[in-house]
């Protein structure tokens, strides 16, 4: 395709040199013509003006003629010498010949013979310059053919390459759809995992608040169990706090995965929209398509939209192609779901502390060997009222 667009305007090229030259010569021509027209006028002023002298030395040798008695009438020829060959002047004639003769004008028929040749030869140069025009006009026009060839050459290889460019971008743009597929697989994972983590929170709470009421009820039963409970209290404070943080970003990374996941379903329908739309514009429509850009052929399709119009439109859906976007939120759900994830573990850690302080807390009690005070006082306020 280079090569046939360094042709085409190399061609082109010759055209308009050829054409300026064409032009150049015709100015050439024309101002050889107008100084050869004020050549022939100056030749047929200085002419006219010559022959009027000529006039009046004829009229001025016939009356030199009649005077003498050489002729008796106006001669037919002034130039026939034979007629005056057999005339024999008279001396006493002489002077008055010599008279008229010097007041005949000399002809100057030099000058007039210079105009003229003047004149033929801007004629002459007028006339080449129009050849050399023509010339150049004829080899203009044979350029101008070799340009519309290469131009129609160019233009097919332009074509040609355009479609290419055309398969090149749905196959790219397939490629973006599948990454954006995955990433939504990737991200629907994580909020699911987020979304059973949120169950393992509660259950972690649930279990260290059933330790808290365990201790309790140890406590109620033997003093030994209280140091025990203070730990259950202490841990089942620590789960609520890991709990309530894990719950936080796990509604921060449900509403993150949500948009995501949105986000990047609107980018897959722009790309199948914007690539049947495209096919559209550069094909004027006679290009076959389908929804799903990775099932749309374009081995039949024409480029038969302008070339400028076309290059922009399979150029235009560059943009589409950047998942950057996406795939930096996915990497944010990751690192949110490994945040949870340790969170979560906090809350399991002091729930199963929490477990086992409570445990430990029936083990005291069970051991104990008597009431605690309170519960001896209670017993007793209890009793004083019964009485």
């Amino acid at each position: 395709m280079h090569a046939t667009n360094i042709s085409c305007m190399s061609s082109i090229a010759s055209v308009i040199r050829k054409n300026n030259e064409a032009v150049n010569a015709l100015v050439s021509v024309n101002k050889t013509m107008q100084n050869a027209e004020k050549t022939q006028k100056n030749a047929s002023a200085l002419l006219n003006e010559e022959s009027a002298r000529l006039e009046a030395a004829k009229s001025n040798f016939t009356k030199m003629l009649k005077s003498i008695g050489v002729v008796s009438s106006e001669p037919v020829n002034v130039c026939d010498m034979v007629q005056y060959g057999n005339t024999a002047l008279a001396l006493e004639n002489l002077p008055a010949a010599v008279t008229l003769l010097r007041s005949i004008e000399k002809i100057n028929v030099e000058d007039v013979n210079k105009s003229v040749e003047k004149y033929a030869a801007l004629i002459a140069n007028a006339s080449a310059g129009a050849g050399i025009a023509t010339s150049h006009s004829r080899e203009a026009q044979e350029n101008a053919e070799n340009s519309t060839k290469f131009a129609a050459e160019a233009d097919k290889t332009a074509r040609s390459v355009l479609k290419q460019a055309l398969a090149k971008q749905k196959e790219r743009l397939c490629n973006t759809t599948a990454k954006l597929k995955e990433v939504n697989r990737n991200a629907t994972a994580l909020r699911d995992h987020a979304n059973s983590m949120k169950t393992d929170a509660t259950e972690h709470w649930r279990r260290s608040a059933a330790a808290g009421r365990s201790a309790e009820d140890a406590v109620a039963h033997a003093v030994a169990a209280e140091l025990y409970a203070e730990k259950v209290a202490e841990e089942y404070q620590l789960t609520t706090e890991a709990v309530k943080k894990t719950k936080v970003e796990i509604r921060h990374a449900m509403k993150s995965a949500a948009v995501s996941l949105r986000e990047n379903e609107e980018h897959l329908n722009k790309i199948n929209s914007s690539f049947e739309g495209a096919l559209k514009n550069v094909s004027n429509g006679t290009c076959n398509s389908v929804v799903n850009v990775c099932s749309t052929a374009t081995d039949d399709c024409a480029i038969v939209a302008e070339l400028e119009e076309s290059l922009r439109t399979i150029e235009g859906i560059n943009a589409l192609m950047n998942v950057t976007a996406a795939i930096n939120k996915l990497a944010r759900l990751t690192m949110n779901d490994a945040l949870i994830e340790s969170q979560l573990k906090a809350a399991n850690t002091h729930a199963s502390a929490a477990e086992e302080a409570a445990a430990a807390a029936h083990a005291a009690a069970k051991n104990a060997q008597c009431t605690p005070l309170y519960i001896q006082l209670l017993h007793a306020f209890g009793n004083s009222r019964s009485v």
